[in-house]
């Protein structure tokens, strides 16, 4: 089993070979990623670190690293990428986090719920995400598509997918310190094309 650190304040100047070099002489250290700029030599700051044992792993997180007269900052890694996301259409206004969380904990191991609501009006959809942390449940869940919560109600499960407009203007999404899409209200129009004018043209005609 592997661990994994996140590295950052790396010095975007530096050698990635001598950077290199000097992180795998740690005891414990089997590989260094460090993330480069599009189309340059330099680093962007940030790099994952992989280890072998639990110890190094440890020893790294307390321990302070200087190179190039900077210190470099381990943290937990976190893939975002292993979680498996659910929409959930058809929920009750009434229904409490707690309920929603027992109802899909039946299925899996549910990581986290988050009901949806409006940006500006902050109203509840009636829509909801929910996150599993391993495939399995999560494909078990996406093959009944249908979830009943009483003789009445029956949740609807589908796919999570990203919003629209990260999908059509993901570079101009930029949001303000400790705050998310759904806290943000993008300060941009989407462009919607219009229709062409028709030009009345008028032939003039030279007289003979």
């Amino acid at each position: 089993m592997s661990f994994k650190l996140f590295i950052s304040n790396i010095p975007y100047d530096c050698v990635c070979e001598e950077f290199n070099k000097f992180i795998m002489s740690f005891e414990g250290v089997t590989n260094i990623n460090v993330i480069m700029q599009k189309n340059s030599t330099l680093n962007k700051g940030i790099g994952i670190l992989t280890l072998e044992t639990k110890e190094a792993h440890d020893k790294l997180l307390t321990n302070n690293v200087v190179f190039y007269n900077r210190t470099l900052k381990f943290t937990e890694y976190i893939n975002q990428h292993k979680f498996y996301k659910l929409h959930v259409i058809n929920v009750p206004v009434d229904i409490t986090d707690n309920e929603l969380f027992e109802t899909f904990k039946k299925y899996g191991k549910v990581d986290s719920i988050k009901k949806d609501y409006n940006y500006t009006t902050r109203q509840f959809k009636g829509t909801a995400c929910v996150v599993y942390d391993n495939y399995d449940d999560f494909a078990t869940v996406l093959k009944l598509k249908d979830i009943p919560i009483t003789e009445k109600t029956i949740l609807t499960v589908t796919k999570r997918r990203r919003p629209i407009h990260q999908m059509l203007y993901p570079q101009n999404m930029s949001y303000p310190q400790n705050m998310s899409y759904s806290q943000y209200t993008p300060q941009y129009t989407p462009f919607i094309p219009q229709q062409p004018r028709k030009l009345n043209i008028q032939r003039v005609f030279k007289q003979q």
